[in-house]
């Protein structure tokens, strides 16, 4: 039996004229939660003017592996809907989101993979990602001020900031001392 809520995605805009990218996940009951929760553990950091979250289950993905070719579970069988295209262009370590990439019609995810894979140019990407945008809860930018201003004076450091496992070291060689003397 699965005791997990619902997992949704989570997206965050470092300012309002700045694409979306994908940050993580949280868990929970509902939508509300969900951005709530993602504004508590995403929306920390400074330089945050809007947090996304969508149903995981609505997002499609697509990746170089699969390439966005038709699939006869894949035709396009819903209303068309506006989709958010989101790319990750390679596994290289400096690009480590998917970011937001656009936006078109289309009748299901894989039709919007597709679409957005043929106008991309012929450029190459590891993951495509389309989100129909009627399931995305949001944050305003008008709401920035009151949700995240508190964290501006905070600062964030990524955990390799902490030099924790170079400081361990340090302690396993060094000698014990006690009373002045060391053990063997």
């Amino acid at each position: 039996m699965d005791t997990q809520w619902p997992r949704f995605e989570v997206f965050t805009q470092a300012r309002a004229d700045q694409p979306a990218r994908s940050v993580g996940a949280v868990h929970a009951p509902d939508l509300e939660l969900a951005l709530l929760n993602a504004r508590d553990v995403f929306g920390r950091r400074p330089e945050c003017a809007s947090v996304w979250v969508a149903p995981e289950s609505a997002v499609y993905r697509r990746t170089s592996e699969k390439p966005a070719s038709a699939e006869p579970n894949d035709l396009p069988v819903g209303p068309l809907q506006r989709y958010l295209i989101f790319r990750k262009r390679s596994q290289r370590q400096s690009e480590s989101f998917v970011v937001q990439v656009g936006g078109l019609e289309a009748r299901s995810g894989a039709e919007a993979v597709r679409l957005a894979a043929a106008q991309s140019g012929g450029e190459t990407a590891w993951v495509w990602w389309a989100v129909p945008e009627a399931v995305i809860l949001r944050t305003t930018p008008e709401e920035a001020e009151s949700l995240f201003a508190s964290a501006l004076g905070k600062p964030y450091r990524q955990p390799s900031f902490y030099h924790v496992l170079t400081q361990m070291r340090a302690v396993r060689t060094e000698p014990d001392v006690t009373d002045g003397e060391a053990e063997p």
